[in-house]
């Protein structure tokens, strides 16, 4: 369960099979249904009627899983509402080990990328239009995948050797 924090929001992004098609659910983070020094909020699980948030619960129970590093980044996002293109812009990047300090911003950062650079990512579900396309194209953009997951890991895995 790859977790993406965005402004006061919880975005949890399960991919559910190969195809990487994703189910996301969107969740208040005042409810702070997982404490990031790993305690869960059971009350919750009981609670509610969204059988993702209990698979994850359950998930996190058997398999232990804690949160391994921070993410930020700030996001500019556009959607074409008829061909359902989206379109973002994700700037100043950055990762932090430092977990017990996720909720109050109090923790050092290491971004990935240098200054200026941001990762432009355009999905789309069956034909990007042709227009969009040619936008993109015209620009001198390096096509290539980007996981801030992947790459914030290796970035703290080097400052803490």
């Amino acid at each position: 369960f790859p977790n993406n924090f965005c402004d006061d929001d919880l975005f949890i992004d399960k991919f559910l099979n190969l195809d990487e098609t994703k189910n996301k659910l969107h969740v208040d983070t005042s409810i702070k249904w997982v404490q990031c020094n790993g305690n869960l909020d059971y009350d919750l699980v009981y609670e509610t009627d969204k059988d993702l948030i209990k698979e994850l619960f359950a998930d996190i129970m058997m398999y232990n899983f804690k949160p391994k590093v921070i993410i930020d980044y700030e996001r500019i996002a556009y959607v074409e509402e008829i061909t359902n293109v989206r379109i973002t812009f994700d700037m100043k990047i950055s990762a932090s080990y430092d977990i017990s300090e996720f909720l109050t911003g109090n923790y050092q950062s290491f971004y990935l990328l240098p200054d200026g650079i941001s990762v432009l990512e355009v999905k789309f579900d069956d034909i990007l239009p042709s227009y969009i396309r040619n936008i993109v194209e015209s620009y001198n953009y390096v096509q290539t995948s980007f996981s801030k997951y992947y790459y914030s890991r290796k970035i703290i895995d080097t400052y803490m050797r």
